[in-house]
């Protein structure tokens, strides 16, 4: 699938990367809508995002919501709707309670270049752990 990443300071280029794969405790999102934030524009202009460098080709976006896709473990159906909180909790730390666990050593974001996460982000299909995502309410629509 194509892809927009950027690969330095000024440096974005679109891309075929290969479709993502759903593993063990995810769930393969279709994504609707993304939202490009302020982090993204400071990679594409400067490289970086405060002390996190650009380290590997990166695509933009960590805030998104879609509709499952594929869930191997039948928890959700097909077409549910759902938003994805982007973050990935760290290791539990005795200074940080859990109303700061956004700042646990070892944390970071679908695609942040802080963290060890593969390549996860795309435009089309992503996938999320079970705890990043929520159903969105019935009310609301995609």
């Amino acid at each position: 699938m194509r892809a927009v990443r950027i690969h330095g300071r000024q440096d974005m280029r679109i891309e075929d990367v290969p479709d993502p794969e759903v593993g063990l405790g995810q769930v393969l999102i279709r994504v609707a809508e993304v939202g490009i934030c302020g982090s993204d524009l400071h990679y594409l202009s400067d490289g970086a995002a405060g002390v996190f460098k650009i380290k590997a080709p990166l695509i933009p976006g960590h805030e998104m919501s879609g509709v499952v896709d594929e869930d191997p473990s039948g928890r959700y159906a097909p077409g549910t709707p759902v938003t994805v909180h982007p973050a990935t909790w760290g290791q539990p730390s005795a200074d940080l309670g859990e109303d700061r666990r956004h700042l646990w050593p070892g944390g970071g974001y679908l695609e942040e270049l802080s963290s060890d996460h593969v390549d996860r982000w795309r435009y089309r299909r992503s996938h999320a752990y079970f705890d990043q995502y929520g159903q969105v309410p019935p009310a609301l629509h995609l």
